[in-house]
């Protein structure tokens, strides 16, 4: 910083920005091999990135909003819950709202 100031951890400047969904990002994973992450939004996609240089390499269009996402050990399928978050409360939190494998 220009005062001198160190930065937390949480005000630091990002380090790579990855430009591509239209609304706020409700999930990340990452890949087992480093290489690649994956986001979910309430844009109802699900992206892959490769993060050495930030390029979309896959995009699904799903249904609802990605509400989250995981990557099997193997790094070969995503797997994401979906669902609308302007109906979902806390009393749902219990209930799995739509699983999907790719």
């Amino acid at each position: 910083m220009k005062d001198g100031k160190k930065l937390t951890a949480s005000q630091r400047e990002p380090v790579k920005i990855f430009e591509g969904h239209e609304t706020e990002i409700t999930s990340i994973a990452t890949f087992p091999d480093g290489k690649r992450i994956a986001t979910g939004s309430v844009d109802k996609t699900i992206r892959i990135w490769r993060v050495e240089d930030g390029r979309e390499m896959k995009k699904w269009v799903m249904k609802k909003n990605v509400t989250a996402i995981a990557i099997l050990r193997d790094g070969m399928q995503v797997v994401s819950a979906v669902g609308d978050s302007e109906t979902f409360s806390e009393a749902d939190w219990d209930k799995t709202v739509y699983w999907q494998l790719w």
